[in-house]
């Protein structure tokens, strides 16, 4: 079982910046945990909420690993084995992570739609916008 890190000065000669946030760092952990077992290039045709290459996703997960205590909780650390990336998360944290997601999209749905109701009425207050 192996955790890669960088080593020595290993991650400012590859010049690898990341421009992250916390919302990101959660969104990658919950990614993570339900799609462990890929190999990078796999990963890197799936994450669509970053612009990933092979290098520089490696350079993301020894990033996680080498600062573990900075992302403790947050983010990682992550196993690379046989050529495959696994998360270290267990089904607790992915579960409790992804209703925190569910609740922030419910939310947001519902804000959508009243502000879709609003938008209807001044379009034609006399057009039923209902279907029968």
């Amino acid at each position: 079982m192996s955790y890669p890190v960088f080593k020595n000065n290993e991650q400012n000669k590859n010049g690898l910046f990341y421009d992250v946030d916390d919302e990101f760092l959660n969104m990658f952990n919950t990614f993570m945990a339900c799609n462990s077992g890929l190999t990078t290039q796999e990963y890197v045709k799936k994450i669509d909420f970053y612009n990933f290459t092979q290098e520089t996703l490696v350079g993301f997960f020894k990033l996680i690993n080498t600062h573990k205590n900075t992302f403790h909780k947050i983010c990682g650390p992550f196993r690379f084995e046989k050529g495959r990336w696994w998360s270290n998360i267990n089904n607790t944290q992915t579960i409790d992570s992804l209703r925190k997601e569910v609740n922030k999209l419910t939310k947001e749905l519902v804000r959508l739609q009243i502000e879709n109701d609003k938008l209807k009425t001044e379009v034609d207050p006399w057009i039923s916008w209902t279907t029968d």
